[in-house]
């Protein structure tokens, strides 16, 4: 399995293989507190559930943005949008230093875009999105501390990316956002894992219908 877990350091990104290499349970009991929370949430997403619709990929957690970081990049293909896969990320951050703006020492950052189902384009739908993310958060995330924008528009291709005429113009969402994880006594996050699998079912569900539509 492909890791996915990264480690800002100087000069570059590395993965918790390629930086802790025989980082064994002895080493583990010594380490930092900080690095024991992260360490522990990379565990979590270790063993987090995927959905199989969804590819999986690591990217880079900037050294500007954070001490440490887990970043996962998600892609959807599915029948509805071949052409026009959904995309995002997200990035579980951690600062050794406490962050006023983030509430504490971790952060989470999430990122979507993708073509909106022919159903779901009207001007309510930005709030209906951004209601079912706070219901899938509900329990993952400090109350008071989600904050995002939902932003909508109209795509139209030209030249060797024009449209078919029998296509209607594309309406597309972008999605980010950010909130601060739920963390224990030893200031590691409760569940990491489950703050990835939220995003990722939040993202599915708002391309994907399953019966009823997901986004209600």
């Amino acid at each position: 399995m492909a890791s996915i877990y990264v480690f800002p350091s100087e000069g570059s990104s590395k993965t918790i293989r390629e930086q802790e290499r025989g980082f064994n349970d002895v080493a583990r009991e010594s380490a930092s507190d900080g690095k024991h929370a992260v360490l522990k949430a990379v565990d979590s997403v270790c063993s987090m559930r995927r959905n199989g619709d969804i590819v999986y990929e690591e990217i880079p957690v900037p050294k500007s943005s954070a001490d440490h970081g887990i970043g996962v990049g998600l892609t959807i293909n599915n029948d509805m949008n071949d052409l026009h896969p959904a995309s995002g990320w997200i990035m579980l951050m951690y600062s050794e230093e406490y962050r006023s703006a983030w509430y504490g020492h971790w952060r989470c950052a999430a990122f979507c875009s993708f073509t909106m189902p022919e159903g779901d384009r009207d001007c309510l739908m930005p709030s209906l999105y951004w209601d079912s993310l706070e219901r899938r958060l509900a329990g993952l995330d400090s109350e008071g501390t989600l904050g995002g924008t939902v932003s909508v528009g109209n795509s139209v291709g030209f030249g060797t990316m024009a449209q078919p005429a029998n296509e209607d113009t594309r309406t597309d969402c972008e999605i980010r956002v950010s909130w601060t994880p739920l963390t224990d006594e030893e200031n590691s996050v409760q569940d990491a894992g489950a703050q990835v699998e939220a995003w990722a079912a939040f993202m599915a569900a708002c391309v994907t219908y399953e019966g009823e539509r997901c986004i209600s």
